[in-house]
């Protein structure tokens, strides 16, 4: 099976023309890739918790920062353009692998709570078939890190969950950019500084890939 794969590859490369000037990232990729980017690094940060007993949230780490991750993945969008693959193609792509990089639940509790706006957590845990602890334990990760917010219900009640304004947008940028903030959200369109901005401004990360060959 190596052997194959390797003689497939070594084919594929052997016969490929790469263009002569390499494909530029536009203004528009620069900023889906940004949110991309932050939409995964802060999904994916760590929450540290008990891991003997309680299992309760002890320590909320500094979230990811998007930098790398942006320059990442705008290389292989450039690497999958040169090769000739379609641009549609290659951006679901590079969704993908930005995407599955979150761990496997708390994707599944945000994509979740991306379609159905809002629910609790027994409700959560139900629709994804998990137990409503490990549903619970994703919510409050994602939460810990403003990727969701948290409504109490107060005592004896259920607490209700919902995606971030933030995520919301960042999400609809990378999966549907042709949709605005306004037809998303109700709400006049967001500045890009306030749709790419949580706790930090990431607004220079498109100026620092158009530099990121230099040293």
């Amino acid at each position: 099976m190596r052997a194959e794969l390797r003689a497939s590859v070594t084919g594929f490369f052997a016969g490929l023309q790469l263009p002569d000037t390499p494909p530029v990232l536009t203004e528009t990729d620069s900023e889906r890739l940004v949110a991309l980017a932050q939409l995964v690094t802060r999904s994916r940060s760590p929450v540290e918790r008990d891991s003997y007993i309680s299992r309760e949230i002890e320590l909320v780490p500094e979230a990811e920062a998007p930098d790398r991750l942006v320059v990442v993945l705008a290389g292989i969008l450039e690497g999958l353009r040169s090769i000739g693959l379609d641009p549609a193609e290659a951006w679901r792509l590079v969704v993908k692998l930005g995407l599955d990089s979150i761990p496997a639940q708390r994707r599944a509790v945000l994509e979740l709570l991306l379609v159905l706006e809002s629910d609790t957590t027994t409700r959560v845990a139900t629709a994804l078939s998990l137990p409503t602890s490990t549903a619970k334990r994703a919510l409050e990760d994602l939460a810990a890190h403003s990727v969701l917010e948290r409504e109490s219900g107060g005592k004896g009640k259920a607490d209700t969950w919902r995606a971030s304004r933030w995520a919301i947008v960042d999400h609809a940028a990378v999966t549907s950019p042709e949709t605005s903030a306004e037809a998303i959200l109700g709400q006049p369109e967001m500045s890009d500084k306030q749709t790419y901005t949580t706790t930090n401004d990431f607004s220079g990360l498109p100026e620092a890939l158009e530099n990121r060959g230099s040293p």
